[in-house]
């Protein structure tokens, strides 16, 4: 069983993207600027629909994603303290194009700490702060191929870079039966970058007792406008944009990491 600043994370899995929450792990105990693109409107009068489950609104999700052939997902974080609080604030931009490619870049008050593309059945990475990488004669600003080699037998974000080779596949895929069947509560309407979203409250109570609230958002056709998680060490924020114009170029010569962590 694993934890990460003070909370389980089997126990999170309906809540945090995988991928997200490894990216962030660096930043647990930090203090960040709260997210601006999301502002809550909710329209109190307006009743849930009896017996709305999160099963019901990952069914709308997937709907929603058929057709879609990218998205970015930029996800903040703040971390304990006050939301003015003016510590070192986490970003971590995901780029994807369906059905396999994906880039994803990691910045500390503006600095990129790391970047990672996976593609073709290969993962590179470059940067200081590369998760579950310790070279210290590394060049950050090389591309370097990532697999067993560098990573070796017990480096426990094997698991997050094998996630970055799987198909693309909608927030709350996936989930299990039980996931499926808690209860979700219709709040009303909410802005998100320009878009009039429906908000949704899900609460959830982790292995070791902790209250997590889930604010999502959906677009009437049923894709994620944004997911925030608040426990009571920190608030995680994703916002969605979807079918914009990008590229996401493979570095040109990657170079082998030679096998230095275990």
């Amino acid at each position: 069983m694993r934890y990460v600043c003070g909370m389980n994370v089997r126990s999170l899995r309906l809540t945090i993207p995988l991928i997200a929450l490894a990216l962030l792990l660096a930043a647990c105990g930090k203090e960040i600027d709260a997210p601006s693109t999301v502002a809550p409107t909710a329209n109190i009068g307006q009743a849930t629909p009896i017996g709305l489950t999160v099963g019901q609104l990952a069914d709308r999700i997937v709907a929603g994603w058929d057709g879609i052939e990218r998205y970015q997902a930029i996800t903040t974080l703040q971390s304990g303290g006050s939301p003015t609080a003016s510590m070192g604030a986490t970003e971590t931009i995901e780029e994807a194009i369906l059905p396999d490619q994906r880039r994803q870049v990691v910045t500390v008050d503006g600095e990129i700490r790391s970047e990672i593309v996976a593609a073709g059945g290969n993962i590179y990475g470059r940067g200081a702060g590369l998760p579950g990488i310790q070279q210290p004669n590394r060049d950050p600003d090389v591309w370097i191929t990532i697999n067993g080699n560098v990573l070796g037998p017990n480096n426990e974000y094997s698991a997050f870079y094998q996630s970055m080779l799987l198909p693309i596949q909608p927030p709350y895929a996936g989930l299990a039966p039980a996931d499926r069947e808690k209860s979700a509560e219709e709040l009303g309407v909410t802005e998100v970058n320009g878009r009039t979203c429906q908000q949704y409250r899900i609460v959830d109570t982790t292995l070791t007792g902790q209250r997590v609230e889930v604010m999502l958002a959906l677009e009437e056709s049923g894709l994620v406008c944004s997911i925030q998680t608040s426990t009571g060490q920190s608030v995680t924020t994703t916002v969605y944009t979807y079918d914009e114009p990008g590229e996401i170029a493979l570095p040109a010569s990657p170079v082998p990491a030679p096998a230095e962590n275990g």
